[in-house]
């Protein structure tokens, strides 16, 4: 029985298992029908997934429509595909979600570290600042000390900010909620081509599991269709009509892929029966270019937050160092 575990915090480890699961059970003879029972068995913790796939079906759909409506959530694609083998089918889309989840853990991984000890300093500065630095105030008071001016000023703000904490938060809220739309569409535009490169992978891989199974590259576009909020809808939706109706592959893939140089291994694999290495070749490229400057992006915002981590645990030991200094001169 698959219980909840730490992987199951992530709903595509799930999805992975139950689809795992699913094939194997189907490699073993099971019928279709028999596998889902048993895996509504198995995923009785995370039975949603059996409920949604045997509801899809006691509406009509094929198994392959059910299970790729329950994947296409995390996909810019939508597959109409019927006429495929059930098992070769599933292998893809497992290894599909595999490679995005553990590129998302790495990713993942690599920025736990430095926002634990970012959030970290903060929260132990923020202690500093209300409670340990008010008490040094007082002390400092208490020896007749000459106060500097910074903390005068700095007491000041953090007495207005008590005051007035409830209108900040109000403000501060607010803020971020007119902001935020701004700031996801700023977000959006720096990592759009790389996520543009991302979905051109995705579809390439389609492509070729699909090509695998004798599909003709014209039966493998009209079986795709792409979400209409992708961004990468208006390149797909000429691509697809100059296959479909213009039956000009050339023009098509430039069009889809915008790169000359790609462009050309594509057609040269068309006319020269590689197509399989050609789609091969451009499906490794796009995959090790998103994971060098995908692990590039992390690094840099890692040690931007390691800067930002030193700036603060300087500023907080100085903020607790320079008053008992005063306090240590005074008392010599």
């Amino acid at each position: 029985m698959y219980k909840n575990n730490i992987h199951m915090l992530f709903p595509r480890q799930i999805l992975i298992d139950y689809l795992t699961v699913f094939r194997n059970l189907l490699s073993i003879g099971f019928g279709e029908k028999k596998a889902l029972e048993l895996l509504a068995y198995y995923f009785q913790h995370n039975v949603s997934y059996c409920q949604k796939i045997t509801a899809d079906i006691n509406k009509g759909l094929s198994v392959v429509q059910a299970i790729n409506n329950r994947i296409s959530i995390y996909s810019d694609f939508i597959y109409d595909c019927n006429a495929i083998a059930l098992k070769p089918w599933l292998t893809f889309r497992i290894d599909e979600l595999q490679k995005k989840h553990s590129t998302y853990i790495a990713l993942f991984r690599m920025s736990f570290k430095p926002l634990v000890l970012f959030s970290v300093v903060i929260i132990l500065n923020g202690f500093i600042l209300t409670v340990l630095f008010p008490k040094l105030i007082v002390m400092l008071d208490q020896f007749n000390t000459p106060i500097p001016v910074w903390l005068v000023f700095l007491n000041q703000v953090l007495s207005i900010i008590y005051d007035n904490i409830l209108t900040i938060l109000i403000l501060g809220g607010s803020c971020f909620v007119i902001g935020f739309p701004f700031i996801k569409q700023f977000i959006f535009y720096l990592i759009k081509p790389i996520k543009m490169e991302w979905i051109l992978k995705e579809f390439l891989e389609t492509m070729r599991a699909l090509h695998n199974q004798g599909m003709q590259l014209k039966q493998v576009v009209i079986f795709i269709r792409i979400r209409k909020t992708s961004i990468y809808r208006s390149r797909f939706d000429t691509f697809k009509r100059l296959i479909t109706e213009d039956h000009s592959f050339e023009n098509a893939f430039h069009c889809l892929l915008n790169n000359p140089h790609h462009e050309l291994i594509i057609n040269h694999g068309i006319t020269s029966n590689t197509f399989h290495d050609a789609l091969t070749h451009l499906i490794t490229y796009y995959q090790d270019r998103f994971i060098f400057i995908t692990k590039r992006v992390v690094m840099v915002v890692n040690g931007v937050l390691f800067v930002l981590t030193a700036i603060i645990i300087i500023l907080g030991f100085y903020i607790i160092l320079q008053p008992l200094m005063q306090v240590i001169q005074f008392a010599l």
